[in-house]
């Protein structure tokens, strides 16, 4: 049996709600094998939840099961004194299915090493946000009130 004959039946991660906008960039290995055709499209990503192990996102668009992506999160500081940046956050898509006619996607997004630096102060992040010690970020990053 192929590892991804196996579905889990239960998280194995707990989620944190999230509202954080995304643009995505196709990781090396998979560049010449995914193109956006309309830039555009790249802003309509969102990601709904966080968890030690990956995102859950919502695309305006498809994303192929498997395809490495590179995802850049714009307006998180975790820590006081931190400048602002974007973070790079590195993974794989794990599914993708279409919720709504419109249309809309949610994907499973696991991460390719949740040791990573940025995917830490994320994860880190969402947590605080849970916790009630740190102020949320809006839609389009810390600029967009």
């Amino acid at each position: 049996m192929k590892l991804d004959d196996i579905s889990a039946h239960a998280r194995q991660h707990e989620r944190h709600d999230a509202e954080y906008e995304a643009r995505i960039e196709a990781h090396p290995d998979h560049v010449d094998q995914f193109r956006l055709s309309f830039p555009d499209t790249q802003m309509k990503i969102a990601i709904v939840d966080v968890s030690e192990g990956g995102l859950g996102l919502v695309s305006g668009f498809y994303l192929p099961k498997n395809l490495r992506l590179i995802l850049h999160v714009s307006g998180i500081v975790a820590e006081k004194g931190e400048p602002d940046r974007d973070l790079a956050i590195r993974g794989i898509i794990r599914r993708c299915g279409m919720t709504d006619h419109k249309p809309t996607y949610q994907v499973g997004f696991q991460f390719a090493g949740r040791q990573g630096h940025d995917e830490q102060i994320l994860i880190k992040y969402a947590t605080m946000l849970r916790d009630g010690s740190a102020e949320p970020v809006p839609i389009g990053g810390a600029g967009a009130r």
